[in-house]
């Protein structure tokens, strides 16, 4: 996650295997995420995660550095509700990097 500023906290691990970590963005937010791969596969495929950000050039500096990393990403598009870009975690479970938009009147 260090492709979008977030370092880890805190670990937790039981008999030597790493079942969650705590990671905090330097704007101050904090997320924790855990191992459990009986509940992961129930939610792959679904966008569990959304996390903004400022606007399209953003997320396509983001993929550039997905790129560089060798992540799997879609390309950034145009969506509901503004541009997005979904990257999925090694369970399928999928982390979502969008803009702020408002719907208008037909998309609402």
């Amino acid at each position: 996650m260090t492709a979008v500023g977030l370092r880890p906290l805190l670990h937790e691990e039981e008999e030597n295997e790493v079942m969650g970590v705590v990671l905090v963005h330097p704007q101050g937010f904090v997320i924790g995420l855990h191992r459990d791969p009986e509940r992961a596969s129930s939610l792959r495929g679904f966008a569990l995660v959304g996390l903004s950000m400022e606007g399209p050039s953003q997320l396509h500096r983001l993929g550039a550095r997905l790129d560089d990393l060798g992540i799997d990403h879609t390309p950034a598009e145009r969506g509901h509700l503004g541009w997005y870009l979904d990257v999925p975690d090694p369970d399928g479970i999928v982390l979502r990097f969008h803009t702020g938009a408002t719907p208008d009147a037909e998309e609402a």
